[in-house]
């Protein structure tokens, strides 16, 4: 029952998770602009607690088709709409975060 139940949530969990951790961390425009322009891991940003909750939400989830580039934007757009407005109108940022999002899937996939 657990597992459905984190199984079908996941998306509104990672939202939540997503935008804590931008705020907690003070991730701004400027912050990521750098990151995209040295081509630098969103993955090796997160904190060991970040990572390991998702580790242990990931277990029970095998299909991350969801976790796209439209989700995450669309999933900061009302806390965070510099950031979304960022990823909707500059390519070079969509490529990098794409990347980035194909990579989590890689290291979700692996868990």
């Amino acid at each position: 029952m657990l597992k459905g139940l984190v199984a079908n949530n996941i998306p509104s969990l990672m939202k939540g998770a997503l935008n804590e951790w931008l705020t907690e961390y003070n991730i701004t425009v400027p912050v990521i602009s750098e990151q995209v322009m040295a081509n630098k891991s969103l993955w090796s940003m997160l904190p060991p607690d970040y990572y390991s909750n998702i580790k242990k939400a990931m277990i029970h989830v095998h299909d991350t088709e969801w976790l796209d580039r439209e989700w995450l934007i669309d999933a900061v757009r009302e806390e965070h709409s510099a950031i979304a407005s960022l990823f909707l109108s500059w390519k070079k940022g969509q490529n990098w975060l794409d990347r980035q999002l194909a990579e989590i899937k890689k290291q979700v996939a692996e868990i």
